[in-house]
């Protein structure tokens, strides 16, 4: 009873500002697709009726009589294109239902991505926009991360997330996670605000490892470089990583080592070591290579594997293709793969342009922070998806539309402030605060 009554206070919140405006429309529907209000309280009748849906068209509906500029340029292209090969691929496919479901949902991810580069304005509204998204996942995240570290320490915690998938998506999406709660707390000026963001994070942080994800490890271990190459002061960033990560790694058992160590051995069981992986990626690339131009169709690698395996089924019957890529290679062929990497890329270059003009005086300091923790969210998924099938993964799209949304501040770094803005709303200039 007292989870459906705080669930309901928070969702009368959002409904509230939800009709003021399409930022806080956007912002309502973050909150609901990463806390899942739903299934924290709600009974299967409202999971049916998919509010997720009606809460995206609020917000289109909204930014379209709104005074908001929509824009259009090359990553909006490429993503409408990326979009159009899906559904291209799913018409010319065997599976031409399951293929049309996974379009229309990676449609509504881009259309999402592309509401978040319009209305994210001004600085305060993106940081608004990260702190709705971090502590919406964060708060489930860091609580079973800490309870399994206090109660359980070193077991594995293999439940899923629904917003986020299965227990490898788990483990990627908790670490895209930690950039943004380290930015936050980086960027606030409440001591209270910065521990209680580095607290999210180290149950974040414990909750990825404690999902024996190896594709997670990697990626986790991406974030630790990353972080201490962008360190001005690189021995104290080595130091402190070396003691965090070792703190909590300590605790993990032999049996989280052991399948650790498959990650990189040549084994015979083909989806525990990367003899499996290599196998698989093989497979995706005879699919390809068979209909190059558009591949097997979305949601049809697993469908079709048995009819290009060639281990005659050794290594199982519904196979995944073990790589966000090679599965985007199989199922839209060589030019979804070209596009779906081109939307990151451009991502990437996207938070370069955003330093960039920091560096030249050109856009506030603040900026180079977020497109930092951006940028790195996003090396955590481009390393993770590489031995994962996450093509599906929700959290990178939107990352996509962080970068867009931080271009647009940084080319025009005087605005501040949105015409849906509630009344008695405070916006900071300068350093952010919580």
């Amino acid at each position: 009873m007292l989870r459906t009554i705080f669930v309901l206070a928070l969702a009368s919140v959002g409904v509230f500002y939800a009709v003021q405006g399409p930022f806080y429309a956007l912002l309502f529907y973050l909150w609901y697709a990463y806390f899942r209000p739903d299934l924290w309280a709600w009974s299967g009748l409202v999971q049916s009726w998919n509010p997720s849906m009606y809460l995206g068209v609020w917000v289109v509906a909204l930014t379209l009589f709104s005074r908001h500029r929509l824009k259009f340029d090359l990553h909006v292209a490429l993503m409408l294109l990326f979009v159009l090969q899906a559904f291209i691929s799913a018409q010319l496919s065997d599976h031409i239902s399951s293929g049309m479901i996974s379009s229309r949902n990676l449609a509504t991810r881009l259309v999402i991505t592309y509401l978040i580069a319009v209305l994210l304005v001004d600085t305060s509204k993106y940081r608004l926009a990260l702190q709705v998204m971090a502590l919406s996942i964060a708060f489930e995240g860091a609580k079973q991360g800490w309870a399994q570290m206090v109660s359980r320490p070193g077991e594995p915690h293999m439940t899923p997330m629904p917003f986020l998938g299965d227990n490898n998506a788990v483990a990627i999406g908790m670490l895209m996670l930690i950039p943004i709660l380290g930015v936050l707390a980086q960027t606030t000026e409440r001591r209270w605000a910065r521990f209680g963001y580095l607290f999210l994070l180290i149950g974040v942080f414990y909750r990825a490892l404690a999902t024996y994800s190896r594709g997670g490890l990697l990626a986790a271990g991406a974030l630790a470089l990353t972080y201490w190459w962008r360190s001005k002061r690189k021995l104290r960033s080595m130091l402190l990583v070396i003691f965090l990560g070792g703190s909590v790694l300590a605790i993990m058992p032999d049996a989280f080592w052991q399948r650790m160590r498959t990650t990189f051995t040549f084994q015979e069981q083909a989806d525990e070591s990367a003899l499996g992986r290599l196998h698989f990626w093989a497979v995706a690339l005879d699919m390809a290579n068979d209909r190059p131009l558009v591949g097997l169709g979305p949601d049809s690698f697993s469908r079709e594997y048995l009819n290009y395996d060639s281990s005659f089924g050794r290594s199982g019957v519904e196979r995944e293709a073990h790589s966000a890529w090679f599965g985007v290679l199989a199922e839209q062929g060589y030019p979804g793969a070209a596009l779906y990497v081109s939307i990151l890329v451009l991502a990437f270059v996207n938070c370069r342009q955003v330093r960039y003009r920091v560096r030249e005086g050109l856009a506030p300091a603040e900026l180079a922070h977020y497109s930092a923790a951006v940028e790195v969210g996003l090396i955590a998924f481009v390393v993770g998806s590489s031995f994962l099938s996450l093509p599906e993964m929700e959290m990178p799209y939107h990352f996509v539309g962080l970068s867009m949304a931080l271009k647009g501040l940084a080319l025009d770094p005087q605005k501040s402030g949105g015409s849906d803005r509630p009344r008695g709303e405070i916006v900071h200039s300068g350093r952010s605060r919580a």
